[in-house]
């Protein structure tokens, strides 16, 4: 065969894998659509997505009008959007964790007491749906675990259940106290016409119904309804598993935890219940136990610092927290160099913003700090600024406004099929129609490709 003529695939395995390995996800993705060869490799080759996936770093995930993959190891930072055709509704569907590959969005349906969960490969197109949380619940937190090695997963789900109280009279002391905080429907469900009766309201009994009996709070007789909340919950969902599993009361309130982050097989979260002593909670998944880690001394907790102004992500295999609080114009960050221990913390780097000439400085959340010492942040007006820690210097890309229910994480793209990972579950793997093809032919379900222009730089 002539030198001009030799094919790819001539290549040993290894040696294949490895230079499409190193190719950015939107030139992967051309290569799926011009050789139906690399298309079985990448898209159908279990062993290849797990070595992709273990080569891959992580990406910016933006699920706003759609799910958009932002590459931050290139200066023009490609864009890849995902705009799935979901039979379930992606739009009542958020974002909240990101997994060695695999995504978890979840939906509360409250007008149906029931909480879904999804997992879902959004590169590949493939979802499936976890059983139902049937229970009148509010205040959902998640976390979500997956293992590649052993295709291994699992969810943890924390809530308030609530209690509902109906109350006739306001100056009476008898009340009727539904409790709805079951997780399953009782077959011998009160009727809605036997409630509507108030043949127990008199008495103040407790009466047990199903989520889809609505009408007792739409009963003109009642003068109001009023909500009580239970001890928080929580429940675990495992891979093989039919249903969810109770783990008992949980040591922290869902209200105040945010942040989460993955290490190994933990969760971590931020945690600002004050009824819990250390700044840091987490969940293992392997021992399926909660504990408590110390923060940076210097860090107390503060309805001012909540939600924002800390942030806590991992670099180089160690939990690291962003404090944009304690001073809004010179953001710190604390690495902690050995893990579980409070005094291993360690200010790494300070970040002065207060001589960038940047419009919406205030705006910026930081989302990220890469291996290689640079800090990603997000603003909601349109634009994404990466800041080398080490040099000083920093640079700024266009990216259309966010609007105020955008969710954004850290996602490492992963060509690893749902099939493979629910091999041996009883849970239906939804696949669309093939992303690779011509976007023309696929209406609204396909990978769209841009290119984002750099609008300037910055220096400390």
């Amino acid at each position: 065969m002539a030198a001009g003529n030799r094919s790819l695939f001539e290549l040993p395995r290894a040696n294949l894998e490895d230079i499409l390995t190193k190719v950015p996800l939107p030139s992967l993705l051309d290569c799926c659509a011009v050789s139906k060869s690399l298309l079985k490799l990448i898209r159908n080759d279990p062993e290849f997505a797990r070595v992709h996936l273990a080569k891959s770093e992580p990406q910016l995930m933006i699920q706003s009008s759609c799910i958009c993959l932002i590459d931050l190891d290139t200066d023009a930072a490609s864009r890849v959007e995902v705009k799935p055709n979901f039979i379930t509704p992606i739009d009542r569907f958020h974002l909240t964790h990101s997994c060695n590959g695999l995504v978890l969005l979840e939906h509360t349906d409250v007008l149906h007491n029931v909480h879904h969960c999804m997992i879902s490969n959004p590169v590949i197109g493939e979802y499936t749906l976890l059983p139902e949380i049937v229970a009148r619940l509010r205040t959902v937190e998640c976390g979500f675990f997956y293992w590649p090695k052993t295709n291994h997963f699992e969810v943890l789900c924390t809530f308030y259940p609530v209690k509902v109280k109906s109350v006739s009279d306001a100056s009476s002391s008898s009340s009727t106290a539904l409790d709805l905080s079951s997780d399953s429907v009782s077959d011998s469900a009160m009727e809605p016409d036997l409630v509507s009766d108030h043949d127990t309201n008199s008495e103040g009994t407790d009466l047990d119904i199903g989520p889809e009996d609505q009408e007792p709070f739409l009963d003109s007789n009642l003068d109001y309804v009023y909500h009580s909340e239970l001890d928080p919950v929580a429940k675990i969902f495992v891979k093989g598993s039919r249903s969810w599993e109770s783990l008992g009361s949980l040591p922290f309130s869902p209200l105040t935890i945010y942040s989460p982050c993955h290490l190994e097989k933990t969760v971590h979260w931020i945690c600002m219940d004050k009824t819990v002593s250390s700044l840091i909670v987490f969940f293992n998944f392997q021992t399926h136990e909660f504990g408590e880690i110390s923060g940076p001394a210097h860090l107390t907790k503060t309805p001012e610092n909540a939600y924002a102004e800390l942030l806590m992500v991992v670099v180089g295999n160690r939990l690291t927290i962003i404090d944009c609080f304690t001073n809004p114009l010179r953001y710190s960050v604390w690495v902690m160099k050995e893990y579980g221990v409070q005094d291993s913390w360690s200010r790494e780097f300070v970040v002065d913003t207060s001589g960038w000439l940047v419009h919406d400085r205030h705006s910026m959340l930081p989302i990220t700090c890469k291996n290689n010492g640079e800090l990603v942040m997000l603003s909601d007006h349109g634009f994404i600024l990466f800041y080398d820690l080490n040099k000083k210097k920093g640079r700024v890309v266009n990216h259309p406004p966010l609007d105020l229910e955008s969710m954004s994480l850290m996602h490492t793209p992963s060509f690893i099929s749902l099939r493979d990972v629910m091999c041996g579950s009883r849970l239906e793997v939804v696949m669309l129609a093939p992303r690779l093809a011509d976007p023309g032919l696929i209406p609204n379900n396909y990978l769209e490709l841009s290119t984002a222009d750099l609008t300037g730089s910055i220096a400390a």
